[in-house]
């Protein structure tokens, strides 16, 4: 691993806290296209189904088509505004997630992964930070577009 990213990962290569690294790659327009994982330590692996030795380096793109990078999208603001956010995702083995990611450097972001129930996995953009809320995640951060009590 490259000895630049060793003061983001070094806290959490031993935690049961489930934490990937991942570098953001976009195309001439500025539009994320893939992502590099950078890190995945034991916890997180576990919970995806996958060896650190599988994927760390590798495109996402590469472990498999039904792979996207779609349901990523907000890591693409975070890596590139210096703002964090949490949105639900679903892995390619059904497991429902909570990620939560923070920008570590430009292009790179830290995520941290929690399980949740399969059935608010189904929910729309972020409603677990302002329910009735309706939120839009670009590159400047996250809008609230409209609230209701």
């Amino acid at each position: 691993m490259a000895k630049h990213l060793d003061k983001f990962t070094r806290p959490f290569r031993d935690s049961s806290i489930p934490f990937a690294l991942a570098e953001v790659l976009t195309n001439g327009s500025g539009e994320m296209v893939d992502l590099v994982c950078r890190f995945l330590n034991p916890a997180a692996a576990a919970l995806l189904g996958l060896s650190p030795e599988e994927v760390q380096g590798r495109r996402l793109s590469q472990l498999g088509p039904e792979r996207t990078v779609e349901q990523l999208a907000p890591l693409q603001a975070v890596a590139f505004s210096g703002s964090a956010a949490s949105f639900p995702c679903v892995t390619a083995g059904g497991q429902a997630l909570t990620v939560t990611c923070y920008q570590v450097m430009y292009g790179t972001v830290a995520c941290l992964l929690d399980p949740r129930p399969a059935a608010s996995a189904q929910s729309g953009a972020l409603p677990e930070l302002l329910p009735g809320a309706d939120l839009e995640l670009s590159r400047e951060g996250l809008r609230c577009l409209a609230c209701s009590r």
